[in-house]
């Protein structure tokens, strides 16, 4: 066997590897990266702190207790609008002979 043909049996059975080779070597590449020291900090520390899982607890709370005084607010203008309205409301006129019916054609 010379060594053209050794060289060509060697490729053809490592051809197949080849793919896996190379995504090895990406996959360890963006692991070592930062892009792997974050994923990797992220599945150490969870993912949201207690004190920050506090913080947005209260945050929520507050923004609540807002939105209710916003509420009650806007009741209270509602009604006041509806008032006004019924106080400004045109009344129908009576025709004199409203009593009548109209006639229609048929």
């Amino acid at each position: 066997m010379d060594l053209v043909e050794f060289l060509h049996q060697a490729v053809h059975h490592l051809m197949p590897a080849v793919p896996w080779l190379i995504g090895g070597a990406c996959v360890a590449m963006v692991s070592l990266g930062p892009v792997g020291r974050a994923f990797s900090s992220r599945l150490r520390e969870g993912n949201v702190s207690a004190r920050r899982a506090n913080t947005l607890l209260d945050e929520v709370m507050e923004l609540r207790s807002d939105v209710g005084e916003l509420v009650a607010r806007l009741d209270e203008h509602e009604s006041a609008l509806a008032n006004l309205d019924m106080q400004k409301k045109p009344r129908i006129r009576q025709w004199p002979n409203s009593e009548r019916e109209i006639q229609t054609p048929v």
